[in-house]
C-alpha cells in the first residue's frame, strides 16, 4: 500500500477556489508590476547585475543557509524556522496541486511521510518563531512612535494559517483510520482529542477548510502591498547584490555623462538601488551598527532608505505606471530634488563609509554608494559642500595633499633617516614602490611609521623605493566625499607616473591608499599589485629575514588590535596584524567587543578625517571608551587615520588612563631595536 492521503474532498467546489485564486493572484500580479514599473526608473543596465550568475547563484544558498548576517542568534534562529517552513509548505502544496490536478505521483511514498513529517515538525515550530518576530517588529514600531497595526497584520495571518492547517489535519484523522498517522505529529496528537458525530464533521471540516483557503489566498494577494514584499524582493537583492559597490564605487564617464553627475531624483538612483527600497525590512540592524548614528548624528541608514522609498512610491504614483511618462518632466514630484528637499545635508556628510550597515544587513542594501552618489550632486551639481570640505578640495587641487602644504616639501620625510630611502627616478628597477601617503608625508605622529617600516623593510632587504615629491594623494578621500572629478583628475595623474617607471608592485601604510590602488585604479587603467604593510612585515617575520624578540614588551600590557574598516571590512584583512603582535608580546591580542569585520570606525573615513563632529559626541571617542572599559593598555593598528583619531581620542582623558596607541610597525621596530637589528642598521651594517 502507497504512503500517501485522502484528496479532493471538496472537488465539486474548486470552481469557486479556482475563481477565489484567480482574484487573488490578479492583485498579487498587479502589485508586483506595479513595483516592477518603480524600479525600472531606476537608471543603469539590467544586465550589470547578471554577470557570473554561478557564483551569484553560490553566495545566495550560502546566506539563505547560514543566515550570517543577523546580528543577534535569536533572530537568525526565527527567522530561519520561519523560511524553512515557509518553503516546506510551498513545496508541500505545490505536490499536492501536481498529483491531484495532473496525476503526477509526487505526493506519495517516501516523499509524502518526509514531508508530513517535516511539515508537521517545523509548523509546529514556526509559531514561537512567528510570535517572536511579531513582537520584535510591535516593540521597534513602538519604539519609533510609529503605527502597528498594519505591520502586525501578515504575522496574525500566518498564525492563522498555521492553525487553521493543523485543525484541518487533526480533523481529518480523527474522522479516518490513517495507517500513516504517526507521521504528521501533530495532526495526531490533536486528533486523539476530537470527536464529531459525521455531520459535525463534514461541516466544521468544510468551514475550516474554506477560511483556512482564504486566508492563504489573501497572504498571497498581501505580498505586494505589505511588508511581505520582502519575500520576493529580499531574495532577489541579495541574489542581485555587490559585495564590493562600495568597495569599488562606480566610476562616471565625463566625456559622455556631461550633463549632471550623482543623484539628484529618484530615478537617477541605480535600479538595483530602487529595488533595496522595498527589500528593506526595516529590522534596524544598520543603524544599530552605525557609528554615526550611535554618537548622536543626523544619519540613520534606515531612516534614510525609508525617506527615499516615500519618494519613490510618490513618483510612481505621479506617472501612472507608464514608461511613458518617464519622460514627462513637468511633474511637480519629479522635480522634488533629493538632496534639496528630502535629505538634509548633514545626513549625507555624517557618513563615515565604513561599510559598518552594509556588512549587517540581512538583505544586502548598499547604502554607501547611494550616499556617494548623493555627494556626487552635491558637489559637483550644486558646489553645495562643507566650509572644510572647500578648503581640502583646494588644497588636493593646488598641491595634492589635504593640508595644502607645498608639494616640493612632500619628500622631506626622508631627510629624518639615517639611511633614507632611494627614490625611483634614481633606481628604477627596484622591485616595490613603497608609497606612505599624505600622512606619512606630512604628519609628524605618522612620519614616526612611516620611518619605522622603512627600517624593517631595509633590515629584510627588500627591494623598494620611492617617488619623492612625485608622489600625490591617492584620491580617496576625495572620492569618496563626492568630488568624482577630482578623483579621477590626481588617480590619473599617479597612474600616469607609476607607468612611467613601469612599477608593478606598490607597498602602503595606508588601507585607504590600499583600496584604492588595488580595487579602484583598475577602472582608469591601473592594474598593481598592492600590499599592506602588515601583511608585509608579517611575511618577513614568518620567512626569518627578520629577527624580533618575543616578550620585549611588557608581560603586564593589555594589547588589542584595533581594525580599520578599510583594512578588515573592505579588504578582509585581519590577521597578519595580530600575528605580528603574537611574535612581539608574551600574551595574546584581547579582542574587542567589536572585531575583524564588525570592527567600530574611528571616524575618519569618507573625507570625514578632515570635517569636525559638530553633532553628538565623537565616533572615537565611542571607540577609545569601548577600548578602555576592556581595560586595555596598548592599542595598535595598522592605519594612519585610526592612528590620529584615536590617539587624539586619547587627549580627553590624558594623565586618567595608561594607554597608548602604535601602529604595528612602530611596536616591531621597538623589537628590532631590542635584537640589535637596528643599531646594526644605523652602523650600516645592513645596507
Amino acid at each position: 500500500m502507497e504512503a500517501t492521503r485522502e484528496l479532493g474532498l471538496y472537488s465539486d467546489s474548486y470552481w469557486l477556489m479556482y475563481l477565489m485564486s484567480v482574484v487573488s493572484m490578479g492583485i498579487f500580479a498587479r502589485g508586483v508590476h506595479h513595483k516592477f514599473r518603480a524600479w525600472c526608473q531606476g537608471a543603469g543596465d539590467f544586465r550589470d547585475r547578471f554577470e557570473n550568475l554561478k557564483g551569484r547563484t553560490i553566495a545566495f544558498l550560502r546566506n539563505l543557509i547560514t543566515h550570517k548576517r543577523f546580528s543577534d542568534r535569536p533572530s537568525k534562529i526565527s527567522h530561519a524556522l520561519i523560511v524553512s517552513a515557509f518553503a516546506l509548505f510551498l513545496f508541500g502544496t505545490l505536490s499536492i496541486f501536481l498529483q491531484e490536478h495532473f496525476d503526477l505521483p509526487v505526493y506519495q511514498g517516501g516523499v509524502y511521510l518526509c514531508l508530513s513529517l517535516s511539515m508537521d515538525i517545523f509548523g509546529i515550530l514556526a509559531f514561537p518563531a512567528v510570535i517572536f518576530a511579531g513582537w520584535k517588529r510591535w516593540r521597534f514600531l513602538r519604539g519609533e512612535g510609529r503605527g502597528s497595526t498594519a505591520e502586525i497584520l501578515p504575522f496574525v495571518l500566518i498564525i492563522f494559517i498555521l492553525v487553521t492547517g493543523f485543525a484541518l489535519e487533526g480533523m481529518r484523522m480523527s474522522r479516518t483510520s490513517d495507517p500513516w498517522a504517526l507521521w504528521s505529529p501533530v495532526g495526531y496528537s490533536i486528533s486523539t482529542y476530537l470527536s464529531f458525530g459525521q455531520n459535525e464533521y463534514l461541516q466544521f471540516h468544510q468551514g475550516i477548510w474554506w477560511l483556512h483557503l482564504a486566508a492563504s489566498l489573501i497572504f498571497i494577494s498581501l505580498i505586494p502591498h505589505t511588508r511581505l514584499l520582502h519575500l520576493l524582493t529580499s531574495p532577489a537583492s541579495i541574489f542581485l547584490g555587490n559585495e564590493k559597490a562600495a568597495v569599488t564605487l562606480s566610476a562616471i564617464d565625463f566625456e559622455r555623462e556631461n550633463e549632471k553627475f550623482g543623484v539628484a531624483r529618484i530615478e537617477d538612483f541605480h535600479w538595483k538601488h530602487l529595488l533595496e527600497l522595498d527589500a528593506c525590512t526595516e529590522c534596524g540592524q544598520c543603524q544599530e551598527s552605525c557609528p554615526a548614528y550611535l554618537t548622536g548624528k543626523s544619519l540613520s541608514p534606515q531612516r534614510l532608505n525609508r525617506e527615499l522609498k516615500k519618494c519613490l512610491e510618490s513618483t510612481v504614483k505621479q506617472t501612472a505606471y507608464s514608461y511613458a511618462s518617464r519622460k514627462d518632466n513637468s511633474t511637480k514630484e519629479k522635480e522634488i530634488s533629493i538632496t534639496r528637499h528630502l535629505v538634509e545635508e548633514d545626513v549625507l556628510w555624517a557618513c563615515t563609509t565604513c561599510r559598518s550597515c552594509e556588512v549587517n544587513c540581512p538583505v544586502m542594501v548598499e547604502h554607501v554608494p547611494r550616499i556617494v552618489d548623493m555627494r556626487r550632486n552635491l558637489v559637483m551639481m550644486e558646489a553645495r559642500v562643507p566650509h572644510e570640505a572647500h578648503l581640502v578640495f583646494r588644497g588636493f587641487e593646488g598641491n595634492y595633499n589635504p593640508w595644502n602644504f607645498d608639494r616640493k616639501t612632500r619628500s622631506d620625510w626622508r631627510k629624518t633617516l639615517t639611511s633614507p630611502p632611494p627614490l625611483i627616478s634614481e633606481t628604477p628597477d627596484a622591485e616595490y614602490l613603497f608609497w606612505p601617503g599624505c600622512a606619512g608625508a606630512f604628519d609628524e605622529r605618522n612620519r614616526k611609521v612611516v620611518n619605522a617600516f622603512v627600517k624593517i623593510m631595509q633590515i629584510g632587504e627588500i627591494d623598494f623605493a620611492v617617488l619623492g615629491n612625485e608622489e600625490r594623494c591617492c584620491g580617496d578621500s576625495v572620492r569618496r566625499m563626492g568630488n568624482e572629478y577630482l578623483y579621477q583628475s590626481l588617480a590619473k595623474l599617479n597612474i600616469d607616473t607609476f607607468k612611467k617607471y613601469g612599477i608593478k608592485k606598490i607597498i602602503t601604510t595606508c588601507p585607504h591608499c590600499f583600496n584604492t590602488f588595488r580595487n579602484e585604479y583598475p577602472q582608469l587603467g591601473g592594474e598593481f599589485e598592492v600590499f599592506h604593510h602588515s601583511e608585509v612585515i608579517d611575511a618577513l617575520i614568518k620567512d626569518g629575514r627578520i629577527q624580533t624578540e618575543k616578550g620585549c614588551c611588557s608581560p603586564d600590557s593589555r594589547v588589542t588590535f584595533h581594525d580599520s574598516c578599510y583594512l578588515a571590512r573592505y579588504n578582509d584583512i585581519k590577521n597578519p596584524p595580530r600575528d605580528i603582535i603574537e611574535t612581539i608580546f608574551s600574551a595574546s591580542v584581547q579582542e574587542l567587543p567589536r572585531n575583524r569585520e564588525k570592527t567600530f570606525c574611528c571616524g575618519g573615513g569618507g573625507g570625514r578625517m578632515w570635517m569636525e563632529e559638530k553633532v553628538g559626541s565623537k565616533i572615537c571617542e565611542e571607540r577609545i571608551n569601548e577600548i578602555l572599559n576592556a581595560g586595555i593598555t596598548t592599542v595598535t593598528t595598522g592605519c594612519p587615520f585610526c592612528l590620529t583619531m584615536l590617539g587624539d581620542a586619547l587627549k580627553k582623558y590624558e594623565g586618567n588612563f595608561a594607554v597608548e596607541v602604535f601602529d604595528v610597525a612602530e611596536l616591531v621596530e621597538a623589537s628590532l631595536v631590542a635584537t640589535g637589528e637596528i643599531d646594526r642598521l644605523h652602523n650600516g651594517e645592513r645596507i
